[in-house]
């Protein structure tokens, strides 16, 4: 009996491991000048998704504010629309919220080239006003 438990234990632990969905967030203070930062977020956003091969679908995004958004492109749209790549920026108070996600499992090429190409760029644009992890309001 103690080893159907230790299997059923052992095949949660794979299935939520196989669960994860790659994201990074970062919140970009707007401080004084909400109008200014907000252009320069979606500058930088344009860039990498330049860089990565991302198509721009702003205004498909449900997200309340948004900046501006990108997505892997594919060739038919259909369920799998729910599992590609997506970079966005939405406003959350005077702040703004940049959000990097892509599919569950092993994070693709595209994710790990935008997430490196995201910080440095949000990096070298505000400095110490863009920081890790999620805007709070």
């Amino acid at each position: 009996m103690k080893a159907v438990y230790a299997w059923a234990a052992v095949a949660i632990g794979f299935l939520c491991g196989c669960d994860t969905i790659n994201e990074r967030h970062f919140c970009v203070a707007g401080g004084d000048s909400a109008v200014q930062t907000r252009q320069r977020v979606g500058v930088v956003l344009a860039t990498v998704a330049t860089r990565v091969h991302l198509t721009e679908m702003t205004a498909r995004s449900k997200a309340p504010d948004t900046v501006a958004f990108y997505t892997l492109a594919f060739e038919r749209p259909a369920p799998e629309d729910f599992f590609r790549v997506s970079l966005g920026a939405r406003g959350v108070g005077n702040d703004i919220a940049v959000d990097l996600q892509s599919p569950f499992g092993p994070a693709p090429r595209e994710f790990e080239a935008a997430e490196a190409l995201l910080a440095s760029e949000l990096d070298q644009s505000f400095g110490a006003s863009a920081r890790n992890g999620r805007c709070t309001q």
